[in-house]
């Protein structure tokens, strides 16, 4: 069984909300048709089983796989490729927080997520674009979809 970090939708409102007025708050702020909703649905429709059993046998707490490739593709989508300025924009912006559901992942933690599974994320970010295209998207912010 894989040793992931509480996977509930915002298990851990920000200061201030109750976890009904965050989600509230997220339906006034984030538009229904904005790219993170979409990118959220598209990876959460994801089959994230290779990356989760790595982590079974390390018996490791971690952010789950779904959360950090949401958090990445919408980073590269929006042409945020580094792990610390991904942490940092997370600290300002409300879509970055709904993707990880109010986890705060440092840098140094998005850069060993992303290291111990560069194969794995490779292939899907393949597999999104390919979903997205298959959407009708041909593009899906700075990411071109069209092959």
């Amino acid at each position: 069984m894989s040793k992931f970090k509480p996977f509930h939708e915002f298990q851990k409102p920000l200061i201030g909300f109750t976890p009904k007025s965050f989600l509230d708050y997220i339906e006034t702020v984030i538009p229904i048709d904005h790219l993170c909703r979409s990118v959220k649905e598209v990876i959460f429709s994801l089959d994230t089983e290779p990356i989760e059993t790595k982590y079974s046998f390390l018996r490791q707490h971690t952010y789950h796989p779904k959360l950090v490739l949401s958090l990445l593709f919408y980073g590269y989508a929006k042409g945020v490729r580094s792990n610390r300025k991904l942490a940092e924009r997370y600290i300002s912006g409300h879509m970055y927080v709904y993707l990880m559901q109010c986890y705060t992942p440092d840098h140094r933690t998005i850069s060993d997520i992303c290291k111990n599974n560069l194969k794995e994320i490779e292939k899907y970010f393949v597999d999104i674009v390919k979903i997205f295209s298959k959407l009708g998207y041909s593009h899906v912010g700075k990411i071109c979809t069209v092959s």
